[in-house]
């Protein structure tokens, strides 16, 4: 009797460890133990850092708001009036900072006071830097020409007229100078003139002129 009170008990002893080892888990009735704890969750992956904001560099060089106007040197082209001899609609052209080409369309009365209608073209080379002006640029220039047109026959007092082809060559010089605030040059130029049609003559051109260029 006392030997099965004993057996029992160690049956119980072992149960109760069983259960202790087992707490929290779940045993089939074929002996397979389940765990019944819940599964971790999962832990969030850290966010990256973020990298500073790099400081932006700072411009030593002062900030300079575009002018209103540009220089008149800047500017290719240019579209004015020439007053003296002849008087007419003059217009350059300067594809590079030192040549360019230039044309006038003017009227004349001449040295010889017959009337003349005449269109002229020049072929120029201008020099900056021989000297300096006070709010602008400088240059001198010359260079080389044609021009056409026709010319009467009679004097300008008289009444009768009688046109004729005119044909002669150009040898101008001049100074120009050119405003750096706003694009208006003013030129003073001379030129050597020789008439080949419709008679040999030579004479020149004197003339002061205001151009926009643009």
């Amino acid at each position: 009797m006392v030997l099965r009170f004993l057996m029992l008990c160690g049956v119980l002893m072992l149960c109760t460890g069983a259960l202790s080892a087992q707490e929290g888990s779940i045993v089939t009735p074929e002996g397979e133990v389940i765990d019944n704890k819940p599964a971790p969750e999962p832990q969030a992956e850290p966010a990256p850092a973020q990298a500073a904001p790099e400081e932006k560099k700072k411009d030593d060089a002062p900030i300079q708001l575009p002018a209103k106007w540009s220089s008149a040197r800047s500017e290719q082209f240019g579209l004015g009036f020439l007053l003296g001899e002849p008087t007419g609609l003059s217009f350059r052209w300067f594809f590079h900072d030192m040549q360019g080409i230039d044309a006038l369309m003017s009227w004349s009365w001449g040295y010889d006071h017959h009337p003349r209608i005449i269109f002229h073209t020049d072929y120029l080379f201008r020099f900056y830097d021989l000297f300096e002006v006070p709010n602008g640029d400088g240059s001198l220039y010359t260079g080389g020409g044609l021009r056409l047109g026709v010319r009467d026959h009679y004097r300008w007092d008289d009444n009768d007229s009688d046109w004729h082809l005119l044909v002669g060559l150009r040898v101008p010089g001049g100074f120009m100078y050119q405003i750096r605030s706003f694009p208006i040059e003013i030129l003073l130029e001379i030129a050597l003139v020789i008439d080949i049609l419709p008679s040999f003559w030579p004479s020149f051109n004197i003339g002061l002129g205001v151009r926009f260029c643009f």
